[in-house]
């Protein structure tokens, strides 16, 4: 087994070494689309084309690749944060676009997130308790004395003072922030959280310890993550499955010491040599934005194609399908 690249820190312990390897799905995106400006590849972007996932209980999934890709838009979609033009979500088996009111209301307790950039994210106007109070309070259901609880409970189960709540973000370091975010999202203790680059905008020191903390909420917790991410490195360090994205489409999956074994994509081997000969804040393997991504992509055949070293005939002809390869891991290449 080669060795994986891992974020800076000790780990630590994961969920329960006894939870069974069939989990049933949380959450399904079914053949999901997003296109933009447009009713068609002519007439404007596919930002998201035809993604499909699971997310099992207590389980990590990576959704990685480069910036403009796709994969923000992805958890969008997910959090309803923005509709699909194709495509289903299906919370427990049941299409979150058809749900009534108390069944939206259920969905958006049991889906959180956290976003990148906690001091665009957090109200620098309210206090941390009623940053973490807010989505309790909006929800509804909860006694007022339950809700003070579970705030002082949920900053403590962080790693912060008890008077945290009566102080404002800006009072405290972009690690501290980012653990009010994650509290923020754990007060609601939803079955899966969102993760959006959680870590990309912390210095190295205090990324290990906030991935180090999601690793303990989620044994803590029995709850399930989806890492969106560019970095391979923090994927390792947290994910026990990952799906490798290029402009829109996932290209190959897998537990993820399959995928850093014996990574089957030509994109998932560039990803992963940028993630080995550098540390997580010093990767970037942006090639452009969102808009010169899509402007690139081929008209036919393997949209990896134009970077592909191994390209041949066919590609340029077939557009590759993701296909197994394992009885766990699949990729879309024809030279796979």
């Amino acid at each position: 087994m080669t060795d994986r690249p891992v974020a800076e820190g000790p780990a630590a312990e994961g969920p329960a070494a006894d939870e069974p390897a069939g989990r049933s799905a949380i959450l399904v995106a079914r053949n999901l689309e997003r296109r933009f400006d447009g009713h068609g590849r002519d007439g404007g972007i596919v930002a998201v084309d035809g993604v499909s996932f699971e997310i099992g209980a207590c389980e990590t999934l990576g959704l990685i690749g480069e910036s403009g890709c796709g994969k923000t838009t992805t958890a969008k979609l997910l959090l309803g944060l923005d509709k699909p033009t194709g495509g289903s979500v299906l919370h427990h088996g049941r299409d979150v676009a058809s749900l009534d009111r108390e069944g939206r209301r259920t969905y958006r307790r049991s889906v959180q997130a956290v976003f990148q950039d906690p001091q665009s994210s957090l109200n620098p106007r309210m206090r941390v308790g009623a940053i973490v109070r807010e989505p309790l309070v909006a929800a509804g259901g909860t006694p007022r004395a339950e809700v003070r609880a579970r705030v002082a409970e949920t900053l403590e189960r962080v790693g912060l003072e008890a008077d945290a709540a009566h102080r404002f973000p800006h009072q405290f370091s972009g690690g501290q922030r980012q653990r009010i975010a994650i509290a923020r999202a754990l007060a609601m203790r939803p079955e899966l959280a969102v993760l959006d680059e959680p870590v990309a905008s912390l210095d190295v020191s205090v990324r290990s310890q906030i991935l180090a903390l999601l690793k303990d909420l989620q044994s803590q917790f029995r709850m399930s993550y989806l890492l969106i991410s560019h970095d391979l490195a923090t994927a390792g360090h947290l994910c026990d499955r990952i799906a490798v994205m290029y402009l829109g489409r996932i290209v190959e999956t897998g537990s993820a010491d399959e995928v850093y074994d014996s990574p089957r994509h030509p994109f998932t081997r560039e990803l992963l040599e940028a993630a080995r000969f550098a540390f997580a804040d010093e990767v970037d393997t942006k090639r452009g934005t969102a808009d010169e991504t899509a402007v690139s992509r081929p008209v036919t055949g393997c949209r990896f194609r134009t970077r592909c070293p191994m390209a041949e005939e066919i590609c340029a002809r077939v557009d590759p399908q993701l296909h197994a390869v394992s009885p766990t891991q699949q990729v879309a290449c024809h030279l796979a």
